[in-house]
């Protein structure tokens, strides 16, 4: 429950910018330069640069996802890592990082995930809940004080408070190191509530694959378990408009009439472009983040599956995703 472009380049060997692009496009398609990335840019600039250059049609998000794809095998030199891999961000940016509720807390998701998670034997007593919120104060780069209305979502109802401390974005997954799993669950982002509600000053620090690898490392320090422990990542209930469109695109490309129950659901490797087109959606590559900005620490991982089902019963193609509930399970190996 959670955007990203390709600002146009000059034109390879120096040649003018229209037949530059061309050649790399018909490289691209000829399998030439599917793997080649651009040194000297961090991964995030990158992937807007990617989407502003691509419309969001189902074909760019397979395109994206070829991308994405070849980053997976590559050294942490070779695919520039996000700038934020030391924890103690999160209190400079006004984040507020309590210990991890191993209690299982009280997900979104319920217990609508229950058959997935059995399926690849990950034990819900195993579940934690990490809600990191953006409601401390901090200090803008400029040196000004980050200013703002809190705003808190109860009930699904917009409540507003009066204070001075930071968005009241908050970052909510399932974490469980024992069993590699984690469940990107309630993710509304500082961005979300400045842009919907008013609320001031957005921290650097505000993405969802950034914050959520803070959370997870968290969780992987208090069970005293590896962070490179991860297997699975699940996106409960889309109800994002493109990503959901993405992904029932891809079911219609593979011949399916409708969404899927868990008993028929549908599993795609990524070397099938409906598993492509998955990876490349918003939710798809907002996984992929995760792993690929942080190769130092979670290891060179890579996502080869992506299975699709709805937990509210198969349903038709058009309906509306909040009525429906739309979920994946991205498997994830080692690089090899």
């Amino acid at each position: 429950m959670t955007g990203i472009s390709y600002s146009t380049r000059p034109g390879p060997i120096g040649l003018p910018k229209r037949f530059g692009l061309l050649l790399l496009w018909l490289l691209l398609h000829a399998g030439l330069a599917s793997c080649e990335y651009e040194s000297g840019n961090t991964l995030r600039p990158y992937a807007k640069r990617l989407s502003a250059r691509a419309d969001p049609t189902y074909e760019s998000r397979v395109e994206k996802g070829k991308t994405i794809k070849c980053d997976f095998s590559k050294p942490a030199d070779k695919v520039s890592q996000s700038k934020w891999q030391d924890a103690a961000a999160l209190e400079r940016w006004g984040w507020y990082d309590p210990a991890t509720d191993w209690t299982g807390g009280d997900p979104l998701f319920a217990d609508s995930l229950d058959k997935a998670f059995a399926d690849v034997k990950i034990d819900k007593k195993n579940n934690g809940y990490s809600t990191y919120t953006h409601i401390k104060s901090f200090t803008k780069s400029d040196g000004t004080p980050g200013q703002a209305r809190i705003h808190l979502l109860i009930n699904q109802r917009q409540t507003r408070l009066t204070g001075k401390q930071g968005t009241g974005g908050e970052y909510g997954q399932m974490v469980n190191p024992t069993d590699g799993a984690i469940v990107f669950d309630g993710n509304f982002s500082p961005s979300y509530f400045n842009k919907e509600f008013g609320a001031g000053d957005v921290p650097e620090l505000e993405k969802l694959s950034d914050v959520s690898f803070f959370q997870w490392v968290a969780a992987c320090d208090e069970k005293k378990i590896s962070a490179g422990n991860i297997k699975y990542a699940f996106r409960a209930h889309i109800t994002y408009q493109p990503s959901f469109d993405i992904v029932t695109k891809a079911l219609q490309n593979a011949d399916y009439q409708k969404v899927p129950d868990w008993d028929k659901r549908a599993t795609f490797t990524m070397d099938q472009d409906s598993g492509l087109g998955i990876l490349g959606s918003v939710h798809g590559s907002g996984v992929a983040f995760f792993l690929l900005q942080h190769k130092a620490k979670l290891g060179l991982k890579r996502i080869t599956e992506v299975t699709v089902w709805s937990s509210t019963g198969e349903f038709d193609f058009g309906v509306d995703p909040e009525d429906n509930w739309l979920n994946l399970r991205f498997k994830i190996e080692n690089v090899e």
